[in-house]
């Protein structure tokens, strides 16, 4: 409809969906002008200029585009992927079949981004991705680079917090652990994916991990930093789960006592070992697993936050609000510290009475009171 009533004069569809199918996409959508696969981004131009498709297999090599990008001006935190593609082969993921194998980006291409988002102030976090973090550097640099990585970027002035998200737990190690531990600036947030925690289901995901194992990591990375927020995510209903492997799960959350959780059921990624796999469970017993692990993981995160009341902490002002009541107005910051990932957990509300404080700028809280969520309390 934009492009029959003149509000778009062309249309190009970009990113992983026309990189995975890009031999049937063109007939799916014919009123697509042109498309983009994930590693050719750097051909938006002649899209954009022209039809047709741009749309190859991915390089042995990261691609880099030496595209200086913007800063954003509504937040403070920016992410930089230091990976593309996963050389993995869990048995329900379809990313490396059109993502490629994993592709460390130089130390020194990441760190010149840092640099650069961070350089005027307004970025105070830098948050690192990729499809697994923990395993950087080693199809690059012949063994895994990440201490390296985060010391280069512990250096960097203008940056305050450093962030690393999802580490699968079978490439953590001591050298990573240690490193988190000695920068001051990384956030002591362990972002792990287990996704499961029956033996039995963690083969048939095809994951290299068994649930003493798992068990162990955990003991490991607070027996390194005993304060470490720790979030997982989780798979329910997979193929041949019983009764008895959601029970493990189940128990191992409870044991674990994890700050942060997610969960999803299982569905079907075609093209994938898994989505052939016998013994499917029905939508209904899948979502009654996954409300069984939420209630648990609601009373487990309601009980961490409660022990937090009475102690200060750090907040990376985001926004702040002017609260209206009968017995009078005040103001409202809306933050985090650095045990809470952005749009992904709970945040810390503080009133701060007249103060006023520029988002994008640190002040200390004391916490007040709690929920299941998040936090609240006054400047300290």
């Amino acid at each position: 409809d934009f492009k029959k009533f003149g509000s778009c004069s062309k249309l190009v569809l970009a990113g992983c969906m026309p990189q995975r199918y890009q031999d049937e996409i063109a007939g799916l959508f014919p009123e697509v002008d042109a498309f983009i696969g994930t590693e050719n981004l750097g051909e938006i131009i002649q899209a954009v200029s022209g039809h047709g498709s741009w749309l190859q297999s991915p390089p042995v090599r990261y691609t880099e585009y030496n595209i200086k990008r913007p800063v954003p001006l509504s937040r403070h935190f920016a992410y930089i992927k230091i990976a593309e593609g996963c050389s993995s082969r869990c048995s329900y993921c379809s990313i490396p079949h059109f993502k490629g194998n994993y592709r460390s980006r130089r130390i020194e291409a990441v760190v010149n981004e840092a640099q650069q988002l961070s350089a005027d102030g307004t970025i105070k976090e830098i948050i690192l991705i990729a499809q697994d973090t923990a395993v950087y550097g080693l199809d690059l640099y012949g063994r895994k680079m990440l201490p390296e990585l985060l010391a280069g970027l512990s250096a960097i002035d203008t940056i305050s917090w450093i962030r690393i998200m999802y580490m699968n737990p079978f490439h953590l190690d001591d050298e990573i652990l240690a490193a988190m531990a000695a920068h001051e600036k990384i956030c002591r947030y362990i972002d792990i994916p287990f996704q499961h925690f029956s033996d039995k289901i963690l083969k048939l995901m095809n994951r290299p991990q068994t649930m003493g194992g798992s068990l162990a990591l955990v003991e490991k990375i607070r027996s390194y930093m005993p304060d470490a927020a720790l979030r997982t995510s989780l798979i329910a209903g997979f193929p041949g789960e019983t009764d008895k492997d959601f029970a493990e799960m189940l128990a191992a959350v409870e044991k674990i006592r994890f700050n942060r959780l997610g969960i999803f059921g299982w569905s079907g990624e075609e093209n994938t070992p898994a989505f052939n796999l016998p013994y499917r469970l029905s939508g209904e017993i899948i979502r009654g697993r996954i409300q069984e692990i939420m209630e648990t993981q609601v009373q487990i995160s309601t009980e961490l936050l409660e022990k937090q009341v009475g102690n200060t902490f750090s907040v990376l002002v985001e926004k702040n609000r002017k609260i209206r009541r009968p017995d009078g107005a005040y103001l409202e910051y809306v933050g985090r510290s650095r045990y809470e990932a952005p749009e992904i957990d709970g945040v810390f509300y503080i009133k701060t009475g007249s103060l006023e404080v520029s988002p994008g700028n640190f002040i200390s809280a004391c916490v007040d009171h709690s929920n299941e969520h998040d936090l609240f309390g006054t400047v300290a």
